[in-house]
């Protein structure tokens, strides 16, 4: 007989497997590519920056307007936030988000 552990927010092998914490993350590449802190970017998309903040946490389902604003505000496809498909992305938006993931200190 061993522990059952349920799933905590706080332990990232959980968060990873939740859709919203994979978008929420999704979200910030995007943010961090384009080098805006959360005010900024919940701006430019038209949300309130809490709003935004729940949805980078993965507490709040991404929306498909949302989405829809992200697409043609910046030019990321929504298969891409919604499923990680790099399909038909042009590859400079590819190599740009992936350096996004990978730089320290990405800005809250």
């Amino acid at each position: 007989m061993g522990i059952e552990f349920s799933k905590c927010e706080w332990h990232p092998a959980h968060r990873m497997q939740d859709p919203n914490h994979i978008v929420g993350e999704r979200l910030i590449q995007i943010r961090t590519m384009l080098g805006l802190n959360q005010r900024q970017f919940a701006d430019k998309l038209g949300i309130k920056a809490n709003t935004l903040s729940e949805m980078e946490k993965g507490r709040r389902a991404l929306s498909k307007g949302v989405a829809t604003k992200i697409r043609d505000k910046v030019r990321v496809p929504r298969d891409w936030l919604y499923e990680g498909n790099t399909d038909g992305m042009p590859a400079q938006l590819i190599r740009d988000l992936d350096a996004a993931k990978t730089r320290p200190g990405r800005a809250a």
